[in-house]
């Protein structure tokens, strides 16, 4: 796993979490199965798999659970904001996203290849005839943007609320034609931060409300900082890692017991900070 920087033998979920300035909830997760769960009908049956479940790509568990909590849940679609710095397939999912009409800001690794918008139209990219003449890296797109698309942003993210200022570039790309049979093509704003410290990273986003402001674009894809917040305390306080049972009803039961519990406790904080407030 990445974010352990290490190999770990465990079970692997999906969570979508409900997000604001204040706090982010967990509303639905999916587990990870492997065809060596979904194709075995003893191992199915003994884990209590439903007939309809399949073992699927990172990114189709994250669509499906965005598509069920629009489609069947009836609730207004809000922004996707995300990390797919490291999911094989994210553009896939942005083109599956936008199947759905679904607004997303998405961090993304400097390599995605991406096709530029007209700011690098006479910019010769060396990348020879395999790669396509017009294909480059997210990191090289905004390398080859001339100064007037650079401007300072401030955005106050929600984990501590102070404000934060960069410099950040905005320039237009697109998915590759081939990324998808409607997402290829797709035309999406990528915007990047230049490091203001030493140990900061420069980041990118693609984002395919293309109306947003940089400061926008960043102040969403900032609230990844805050679910992993809150990720974090749902591991260290609720048990979020705690089920050490093989079925897979009894591992959404364990899910949704501690995102219960999670949600019960924020509420009851938010709600004491707001009677304690002078009137």
């Amino acid at each position: 796993m990445p974010e352990e920087g290490r190999s770990l033998n465990c079970q692997v979920g999906t969570g979508l979490y409900l997000a604001s300035d204040v706090a982010s909830i967990p509303v639905n997760w999916r587990i990870q199965l492997t065809e060596r769960w979904t194709n075995d009908r003893r191992r199915r049956d003994r884990a209590y798999i439903p007939p309809s479940v399949r073992a699927q790509a990172e990114w189709q568990y994250a669509a499906d659970l965005v598509d069920e909590v629009g489609a069947d849940w009836g609730t207004t679609r809000a922004p996707v904001v995300g990390d797919l710095r490291h999911m094989p397939g994210a553009d896939r999912l942005m083109a599956r996203l936008t199947e759905l009409g679904t607004d997303f800001v998405f961090e993304v690794p400097p390599t995605l290849p991406v096709v530029p918008g007209p700011h690098l139209a006479a910019v010769g990219t060396g990348l020879g005839p395999t790669r396509g003449p017009n294909l480059v890296q997210a990191k090289d797109c905004l390398r080859g943007a001339d100064l007037t698309h650079r401007q300072v942003v401030t955005w106050s993210p929600g984990v501590n609320g102070r404000p934060r200022a960069t410099q950040a570039l905005s320039v237009p790309v697109r998915l590759p034609a081939g990324s998808a049979s409607r997402g290829g093509g797709l035309a999406l704003q990528l915007v990047g931060t230049l490091p203001s410290a030493r140990h900061d990273r420069p980041k990118l986003w693609l984002t395919n409300r293309t109306d947003l402001r940089a400061a926008e674009v960043i102040a969403l894809g900032s609230m990844v900082e805050r679910t992993q917040v809150d990720h974090e305390d749902l591991r260290a306080h609720y048990g979020l890692l705690d089920f050490e049972g093989r079925s897979y009803r009894g591992w959404h039961h364990h899910m949704t017991l501690v995102s219960a519990a999670f949600t019960f406790a924020k509420l009851t904080a938010t709600s004491s900070e707001r009677v304690r407030q002078p009137s």
